[in-house]
Order: C-alpha cells, then sequence, then structure tokens
C-alpha cells in the first residue's frame, strides 16, 4: 500500500534544461520540460499515453497519476486529500530525446520504465508528493467454480418432471 500526501499543483510550464541524470546507468530522473494545467475535463475517466519520448494525458486525477507513477492498482493507494481524486488535469511532459516510433519492445519497456520514474519527480516537484510504502492486511477472496446443484448437494432442489406443478421445498 502506498500512503500520500500531496500539496496542490503549480499550474504552468516549467524547464529543467539539465535533466538530472543516474551517473551509473545515465537514466534521466526528471523531464527536460513539463506543463501540467486544470482540465477542462469534468466526466469520469482519463486518457494517458506515452509516445517519442513524451508524457501526455488529459483529465487525470492526482490519484490517477501516483498509480500510473507507481505501478499501483486503486486498492494499493491510500491518502490524499479530497481534491486529489476530483480535480482533474492536463499534462504534458517530455524527456531531452525523442524516442524512435520504430523501437524495439524491450526499448519501449525499458523507456516506460524511466517516464515512470520522471514523472514521480513530476508529482513531487509540481504537486509536492510525500510518499511512504507500507505493508497492510486486507481481505481477500478465493473465486471458485461452484459445484452444479442437484438434489444432493442442495436439498431444497427437487428434480423436474414434466406435466407436473413446481413443488416448493
Amino acid at each position: 500500500t502506498l500512503i500520500f500526501t500531496i500539496a496542490k499543483a503549480q499550474s504552468g510550464v516549467a524547464s529543467n534544461p539539465v535533466a538530472a541524470k543516474n551517473v551509473g546507468d545515465l537514466e534521466e530522473t526528471s523531464f527536460a520540460a513539463a506543463s501540467v494545467k486544470p482540465s477542462a475535463e469534468k466526466g469520469n475517466g482519463y486518457w494517458l499515453r506515452i509516445a517519442s519520448g513524451r508524457l501526455i494525458a488529459a483529465g487525470i486525477t492526482a490519484t490517477e497519476l501516483v498509480q500510473y507513477a507507481y505501478d499501483l492498482k486503486p486498492f494499493q493507494v491510500r491518502g490524499g486529500l479530497g481534491w486529489t481524486r476530483s480535480d482533474r488535469f492536463d499534462i504534458t511532459a517530455v524527456t531531452d530525446e525523442s524516442v524512435a516510433s520504430s523501437e524495439s519492445k524491450e526499448d519501449y519497456l525499458e523507456r516506460t520504465k524511466q517516464i515512470r520514474v520522471m514523472t514521480q519527480h513530476l508529482l513531487s516537484e509540481r504537486f509536492g508528493l510525500v510518499v511512504h510504502k507500507e505493508t497492510a492486511e486486507g481481505s481477500v477472496y478465493e473465486l471458485t467454480q461452484a459445484k452444479p446443484m442437484t438434489a444432493t448437494n442442495h436439498p431444497g432442489l427437487r428434480p423436474f418432471v414434466e406435466g407436473t406443478p413446481a413443488q416448493a421445498g
């Protein structure tokens, strides 16, 4: 479970001319430029696309962006004020290099991982995101195939005999 606290977003465009790099593997950790603006989208739902070294999202909430950045399901995220689930944003963020559309699947998957890390930094810089990971206990349900109902395993069930009225058990 990821618990988060977040401040209100700062709208506008910010530029990071020298994207921070991890010296060991030169993995980018910040977008070169990013725009975060309140969205005109009022309905439920959003779209998010990764293409050519860009993250583009429309109508996304801060909570949904946290879910994307940390690769989490909705039940794995707790916390945040009410606006983090209701206020929607349009986000465009670009890396300092474009990625060719003909990249291999492995390259695309690696780039997606990098963009998730960049999105985590964007959340921290623009939204003031603070996260805390913890293990939480919860209910688990097992879905199993039901046995067919018969008179043997369901005593109120009577066999159908054509021409006779249905009998209540």
